[in-house]
């Protein structure tokens, strides 16, 4: 089934690499997550990347959508919402 939905991932108006691979791996444990994917895209020949990777979220993986904040590029916060003026790397530099 898998190979299917690669397939079908192929065919996808637009499509490109990344996107075939997310899709791929975020269904490939799960075959109920891949008939759903086969089944919407076979619904929806015209359906775009973006349509796709939203059903695949929302309706399949039913991941909660992610707070987004937006701040100017020179102006980064911490989680608590401090400004901070640089972003560690990890090694403390």
């Amino acid at each position: 089934m898998l190979e299917k939905l690669r397939e079908l991932l192929q065919d996808v108006p637009r499509t490109y690499y990344d996107f075939q691979r997310s899709v791929l791996e975020d269904c490939a444990d799960n075959e109920d997550a891949q008939k759903k994917m086969i089944d919407f895209i076979q619904s929806n020949p015209e359906a775009t990347t973006g349509d796709i990777l939203v059903y695949l979220d929302d309706e399949v993986l039913q991941k909660e959508p992610m707070d987004i904040i937006i701040v100017d590029d020179d102006e980064l916060y911490d989680e608590n919402g401090n400004e901070i003026d640089y972003i560690e790397d990890g090694n403390g530099e």
